[in-house]
């Protein structure tokens, strides 16, 4: 997502129970890194989940968390410090914080780059080839209360309204994926229409697990 490009943020991380510690983080796909700092010796190596609160006071839970160097130590003039780079498979950004052993998320849904090459439904926007007959109708009807005057030649671009582009049962759960379409009321600087292929997958309840839904 274009909000969480070239994100970093500092805050204060708890890698433990009783231990935080200050750090920055920065998501870079592969290459996403927490790098913590302290003047007190931590650990990160038992931290599989690390939450923690930036100077915003949004927070972030980091899941199955990978130390990838330290724990180590430097020294900058007569100030000892120890710092240590942990790699995050997961980011979470919300209003509460969880853990890889929490079972609270009942529906995740998520863009990714190559969605409208792998959910190709090409009828789904277009164009009117001879414009001119369906613009007469609208002319006619008094689309918006305007006198519209039809210029050569006009053009008229549409989406049907089908955001649903597939559903199915999984071992997962329903998984689906959906147009998101966003647009600007036309005027003179013309017309704009976004379209974002979202991934849906809606896990099952416990009662449907029991019963094998």
């Amino acid at each position: 997502m274009d909000k969480y490009k070239d994100f970093r943020k500092s805050g204060l991380f708890k890698i433990s129970s009783d231990v935080e510690v200050p750090g920055e983080l920065s998501l870079k796909g592969g290459a996403t890194s927490l790098d913590l700092y302290s003047t007190l010796f931590f650990s990160t190596h038992a931290s599989q989940d690390i939450v923690g609160v930036f100077h915003d006071r949004s927070k972030v839970s980091l899941i199955n968390c990978i130390t990838m160097s330290g724990p180590g130590s430097g020294t900058r003039g007569k100030d000892r410090y120890h710092f240590s780079s942990v790699f995050p498979h997961f980011a979470l950004f919300g209003e509460e914080y969880l853990t890889s052993a929490d079972r609270k998320i009942v529906e995740v849904s998520f863009a990714v780059d190559d969605a409208t090459t792998i959910f190709y439904d090409f009828d789904a926007f277009g164009s009117v080839i001879n414009a001119r007959p369906h613009m007469e109708r609208i002319v006619e009807a008094k689309e918006g209360g305007r006198t519209i005057e039809i210029g050569e030649p006009p053009l008229l671009f549409y989406f049907t309204g089908k955001h649903d582009i597939f559903s199915a049962d999984t071992v997962l759960g329903k998984m689906s994926a959906t147009h998101g379409i966003s647009y600007s009321f036309p005027g003179p600087k013309g017309i704009h229409v976004q379209n974002t292929i979202r991934l849906n997958i809606n896990f099952p309840t416990r009662a449907e697990r029991r019963n094998g839904h």
